[in-house]
């Protein structure tokens, strides 16, 4: 398989695991059908084109995408502000894809030792057990092997970050050894599409031949010390002010992939609390979690060739048509994040301070 990123053509040539082998053979199955004139996705990741700009942005089109991204956004935050939304199953969810949708069902083994720390945290005890969890297509990816995770789909749980599905995804994440797969959430509010709690897991290096995004190859400072092995900075130097939570040790177990999930999902709590959209993306392994608090997507006036989900936080303006994608520069690209993402400086401190706030006591004590 080749593939070409900004010019150069080389061969996929990465060290992979069974997951991402079975993965990469599910969709060239999936690509078989769609070549024998079965519809499966909207639009076509071999037309894509993608140009670096400077600082490491760069912008992307994909002309059988057109403005579809713009008519996915079907729902945003209730009028009251609040960053979360009832299930509806009325509304489309993924327990009413076809069953070509799902590429696979992935095994994942009992965790019985930690249920007496689930207890405590107020997680139910079937996250601890053996199950199969669903990775389905997206049905307009914007690259090769872009998939969903839905976490105990049949729960039909709202597009709520919680430990459950977020330890879930995240330890599904860790079956990949490509240092280039990368797990991200867009809250309510923030450009998610689908009332139903998922996460795209997308290979960085099938967009960019470097794999890592903008937003990641930014300064950091730590300002919080949460653990022995988990410590919150600030991302500095960017468009738009950010958090990450990085993991300090050499290995993460599944005992720190629960300890980080509480901690995302405190910080997740604080923002609903707050009334402010977020995105958010883990990085291989889970060796860090990056968090966005942001601008609701219903501000008034958003910019009408842009919108700022996950992937155009961290680096990759997906541009709606051809005109807007030719003459985009950075320039405009810092703008854009700086209007239609960044919190405006008071809003922001407002969250930085409730995150000191969450002090190593109150997060971690319960899990000790």
């Amino acid at each position: 398989y080749q593939r070409r990123v900004h010019g150069d053509i080389y061969m996929d040539i990465l060290k992979s695991s069974d997951f991402d082998q079975e993965l990469k053979s599910a969709w060239e199955a999936l690509c078989k059908k769609v070549n024998s004139g079965n519809k499966i996705w909207h639009t076509d990741v071999n037309a894509v084109m993608v140009e670096p700009m400077e600082s490491n942005f760069f912008k992307y089109f994909d002309p059988s995408r057109g403005g579809k991204r713009e008519s996915q956004i079907k729902f945003g935050v209730e009028e009251n502000g609040d960053v979360k939304r009832q299930f509806d199953p009325r509304q489309f969810n993924f327990n009413k894809i076809r069953d070509e949708e799902v590429l696979w069902s992935i095994k994942l083994q009992d965790l019985l030792e930690l249920e007496d720390i689930g207890k405590k945290l107020g997680i139910a005890s079937d996250v601890f057990q053996s199950s199969e969890q669903s990775i389905i297509i997206n049905a307009a990816p914007v690259c090769r092997l872009h998939s969903l995770l839905v976490p105990f789909r049949q729960e039909n749980t709202p597009q709520i970050l919680t430990i459950k599905g977020l330890f879930t995804a995240i330890r599904i994440l860790c079956k990949s050894q490509r240092d280039d797969a990368r797990l991200m959430y867009n809250s309510v509010g923030a450009y998610s599409s689908v009332n139903h709690q998922h996460f795209h897991f997308i290979y960085s290096k099938e967009l960019l031949s470097k794999g890592n995004f903008a937003l990641e190859m930014a300064p950091i400072e730590k300002i919080l010390e949460l653990s022995s092995n988990i410590y919150l900075a600030e991302i500095t130097e960017y468009p738009v002010k950010s958090f990450v939570l990085v993991v300090n040790s050499t290995t993460v177990s599944e005992r720190l992939m629960l300890e980080l999930s509480h901690i995302t999902c405190k910080i997740s709590d604080k923002l609903i609390e707050l009334k402010i959209p977020y995105n958010i993306m883990v990085t291989a392994g889970a060796r860090s979690i990056l968090i966005i608090p942001r601008i609701n997507q219903n501000k008034e006036a958003p910019h009408p060739h842009f919108k700022c989900a996950i992937l155009e936080i961290l680096g990759i303006a997906i541009c709606l048509d051809e005109q807007t994608f030719k003459s985009f520069d950075v320039s405009g690209y810092i703008q854009l994040l700086r209007n239609d993402v960044c919190l405006p400086m008071e809003s922001y401190e407002v969250v930085r301070h409730s995150l000191l706030n969450l002090t190593p006591s109150n997060i971690i004590h319960s899990i000790e």
